[in-house]
């Protein structure tokens, strides 16, 4: 049993999951009760509940209330791979209730994502499941913990970064960001330092880059397509960046991940 704020928390199974390309999910025809966490770690996701729509990427969690039906897609070019965790809670209504008012955020964005992902994978490693509570007890206590009233900071700057995913194809201005969420520039760089470690600058074109890997694995784009689509001011802009990042050109990372997969076969 975990013990958390004024919850009970008993977990019931983990695992990690690469979702196969036919993957789909509608909860209600599982016919679980308690709740489910999700921890994004490749491509991405959409979750529809209660007439809204979420758009998990990587680093976002979700926490479902399975009370709730949520119907999840994901694009099967790009499937989705993920950490999960299925749990009970002794105090179900009124846990239920915090994440339907919104007091306990459904899609979270934690800070630390080297942490989470190490976590997750002691989580999903462990064998019995003392091991297992000992890892998921921080995991969860981040997001059971992080509420509105509590973590304002971190929710606007997940909110910011929502925005940010949203708008890579958009040319990025910092100025338009502050009038967007009503701050000056020194604090919006003070808040995004503060709650993950860079600026909103580099957490955009940290995003843009990550796109652009999908871009190159699971599209006809040409490099100057994908440079264009995400406002790179050339593709020699986008080809110096793209390998201060990931040490590799364009050109060298596809070949480097078909020849990983070639090798995996």
């Amino acid at each position: 049993m975990i013990f958390l704020q004024n919850y009970d928390i008993s977990l019931i199974i983990a695992c990690y999951d690469n979702c196969n390309s036919e993957w789909s999910w509608n909860s209600e025809n599982n016919h679980w009760t308690g709740f489910h966490l999700w921890y994004i770690t490749q491509n991405s996701v959409t979750i529809q509940c209660d007439m809204e729509t979420f758009l998990l990427e990587p680093g976002d969690v979700f926490l479902f209330d399975l009370r709730k039906n949520h119907i999840c897609r994901h694009d099967p070019i790009n499937p989705v791979s993920m950490y999960t965790a299925y749990f009970h809670c002794v105090q179900t209504d009124q846990l239920q209730q915090q994440i339907n008012e919104g007091v306990i955020l459904k899609k979270q964005h934690p800070i630390d994502t080297a942490m989470n992902v190490t976590m997750f994978q002691h989580l999903c490693d462990s064998r019995t499941l003392f091991e297992q509570e000992i890892w998921f007890a921080p995991i969860l206590q981040q997001i059971i913990c992080n509420t509105s009233s509590q973590n304002e900071t971190v929710q606007l700057v997940n909110k910011i970064c929502t925005y940010l995913q949203q708008n890579l194809s958009e040319f990025f201005s910092l100025e338009m960001v502050c009038l967007q969420f009503g701050y000056s520039k020194n604090q919006l760089i003070r808040l995004f330092h503060k709650v993950i470690g860079v600026t909103p600058y580099q957490y955009y074109l940290d995003m843009r880059l990550e796109r652009a890997k999908q871009y190159l694995l699971f599209s006809n784009l040409s490099l100057q397509e994908i440079a264009e689509n995400l406002c790179f001011h050339d593709i020699s802009h986008f080809v110096a960046q793209f390998h201060h990042k990931t040490g590799y050109t364009p050109v060298q990372f596809v070949l480097n991940q078909r020849k990983s997969l070639t090798q995996q076969k």
